[in-house]
């Protein structure tokens, strides 16, 4: 048994199939198409591994999607074209722009506000549920060759049959990259697979790219809760324990805290998995948030029921902070780094 968490992060396709056939296949190829990476969808499991064509430019284009909180991003490879005076005769971008005209910048002017006209594909937390499975990609999975970067990155390998095709297909907060490695018509590439072939590329173009930037962390939407969990099995934990991270969950999804503290270990025997990641109409029009600033919970000293980190509290260098009451309590020793082990065995499953 896996965690989707644990299944996307290793490339376990027979978690993919089974996922896929338990969900539906008709909501995958909804949604496939709202992403753009497919014009058409045969209503067949292999298509939920990527067994359809498509091209790098879709695939990169639905990973910032992603990455962007759910919105539809519609790439383009002109952002605007002047003539030799300096005359704009081509825009992309056809917002609006109130005040742009403006010659000088005088008080009380204020900064001109463009409108955000793009359409939400999915729920902005379950766009960064995703993005934050992503990222355990590269910090214990198949991506693990571009942790050495130590910046927050996000991605996922890809390897087809025979080894036609390697991928990597990743991110920072600001920069969606987009690596293929293969031959105009398909051939092996004799066991070169998408974490030794692709990821690389990736690893080293983001070194350069990303040299002289801030190493700032991925924006949590409104109404998510970061709820220290069991990276294997999911089960609630808390901050401290043996192999705990921290995972993402609409409020009111996230997993309780039933077991005891013993000794230092955590006992409970709940299967979790990632709350409301498949629990919403895609076409619905709406998405409810939480403001942590509304509500405050409530700790005790022997359990751990409400032990959250909201996005108000992770500072700016990524570090996340725990709001605690005055009594002291063993669930709760200092934040760790999410440092994991990875598993050899299946670095990159097949289609994915």
């Amino acid at each position: 048994n896996s965690t989707l968490r644990l299944g996307l992060e290793k490339s376990r396709n027979v978690m993919t199939v089974r996922l896929a056939n338990d969900i539906g296949i008709r909501a995958i190829s909804n949604l496939a198409r709202r992403f753009g990476i497919y014009d058409e969808f045969r209503p067949e499991l292999a298509w939920a591994l990527g067994a359809g064509e498509t091209t790098l430019m879709r695939i990169v284009t639905a990973y910032a999607s992603l990455v962007n909180g759910g919105l539809g991003v519609e790439p383009t490879l002109l952002d605007r074209i002047q003539n030799k005076k300096g005359k704009t005769i081509y825009l992309h971008d056809k917002r609006a722009c109130e005040g742009c005209g403006e010659m000088l910048w005088e008080e009380p002017m204020r900064v001109p506000q463009l409108a955000d006209l793009r359409p939400q594909i999915i729920d902005p937390i379950i766009a960064y549920q995703i993005t934050s499975i992503l990222e355990g990609v590269i910090t214990r999975g198949t991506g693990r060759v571009i942790a050495s970067l130590k910046r927050p990155l996000a991605g996922k390998t890809g390897t087809t049959n025979d080894y036609k095709d390697a991928w990597f297909v990743g991110f920072s907060p600001d920069l969606v990259v987009g690596v293929f490695v293969g031959y105009d018509t398909p051939r092996p590439l004799y066991m070169e697979a998408g974490s030794r072939a692709a990821a690389p590329i990736f690893r080293d173009f983001m070194k350069l790219a990303l040299a002289d930037k801030l190493k700032t962390p991925f924006r949590i939407p409104e109404g998510a809760v970061l709820v220290p969990v069991d990276k294997t099995t999911g089960v609630r934990s808390y901050i401290g324990a043996p192999n705990y991270i921290l995972e993402a969950f609409k409020l009111g999804t996230e997993p309780e805290a039933r077991g005891q503290i013993d000794n230092g270990g955590f006992n409970d025997t709940q299967d979790n998995s990632l709350g409301g990641l498949f629990d919403q109409d895609f076409e619905g029009a709406g998405f409810d948030t939480f403001s942590s600033g509304d509500t405050s919970f409530n700790q005790s000293s022997d359990r751990v029921n409400n032990n959250f980190i909201f996005p108000s509290q992770r500072a700016s260098s990524g570090e996340a902070n725990v709001d605690r009451n005055d009594t002291p309590s063993p669930a709760l020793p200092n934040l760790e780094p999410l440092v994991g082990e990875v598993n050899e065995d299946n670095l990159d499953g097949g289609l994915y």
